[in-house]
């Protein structure tokens, strides 16, 4: 047999089972070769001894077999990495939305953001956390970051603005994944009212020296006020109606209708609120002056 390349005999290599040119290193084609129980120097036995051929080819195809599976099962979990990885910058950009529209600032979106990885790690380090979504551990850390900055708005409103977007996102879901992270925490009605108190009065459209009257007679109202009873309320609407009625004891002339709107409530809403207000003071013995 010739070299087709440089027309040199070639030669058989009995160790790879190859026509080889010496000349020019060309392998021209290959056979059939006999197992190593043929080439060892073991003695041929007169019982039952099966001389099996190793097909060159065959071998090199189920090499590339084996391969082409590895290769296969990389790119099916490199597959499922990148669904991961874009599940998880869907809900960073949604987290990212709602901070804006909440009025946070870049800096606590950041916390925000950096809360959210922290849950996302955790839960993975952890066993039976199917439950865990990517928006459920948004939301828990949209909320938390609400909680530790005091931002007037209430856990059902961060949780609501998730649903409305489409995700299954339950406020208890929340509150456990805060819990199970962050540990338990105390966040009263009260406190949640006073950062509403605040908030109001200052879209209020009256004079710096009414508006501090008006916050020292609100916070003397809310003093007077027993938490088991506003325990579980809205405490936006119980801030806006704590102002109208410190409005109405220091004759400071604030609109119902204008602190119904700052709280997106309706007056009618406001008035019994502020009647039932009265009326738990009244009941306690706590008129306020």
């Amino acid at each position: 047999m010739k070299c087709p390349y440089c027309g040199h005999d070639v030669i058989l290599d009995t160790n790879t089972g190859q026509y080889v040119c010496p000349n020019c290193a060309t392998v021209v084609d290959v056979v059939y070769m006999p197992s190593v129980s043929m080439l060892s120097n073991e003695p041929l036995r007169e019982t039952r001894h099966v001389i099996d051929y190793v097909d060159v080819k065959h071998e090199d195809l189920v090499v590339r077999a084996r391969r082409l599976t590895f290769l296969k099962k990389l790119e099916m979990i490199d597959r499922k990495l990148r669904l991961r990885n874009r599940a998880e910058t869907r809900a960073i950009a949604c987290l990212y939305a709602l901070a804006r529209k909440l009025g946070l600032d870049e800096r606590q979106t950041e916390i925000a953001i950096e809360l959210f990885r922290k849950i996302v790690k955790t839960y993975r380090t952890r066993t039976g956390s199917e439950g865990l979504t990517y928006y459920k551990a948004a939301a828990a850390a949209v909320l938390y970051t609400v909680i530790m900055h005091n931002i007037p708005t209430s856990p059902k409103d961060v949780v609501k603005m998730f649903q409305e977007m489409g995700h299954r996102v339950e406020l208890s879901d929340v509150m456990n994944i805060i819990a199970s992270v962050f540990g338990r925490f105390s966040y009263s009605t009260k406190e949640r009212v006073r950062v509403y108190l605040n908030n109001i009065l200052a879209k209020c459209n009256i004079s710096d020296q009414d508006r501090m009257r008006l916050l020292r007679t609100s916070m003397e109202i809310l003093a007077k006020l027993p938490e088991r009873k506003i325990a579980g309320k809205n405490p936006r609407t119980l801030a806006a109606a704590i102002v109208a009625l410190a409005a109405k004891h220091c004759s400071i002339p604030v609109v119902i209708l204008d602190v119904a709107s700052i709280v997106n409530v309706s007056p009618l809403t406001l008035r019994e609120h502020v009647r039932k207000i009265q009326k738990l003071l009244e009941e306690t013995g706590k008129v306020a002056h």
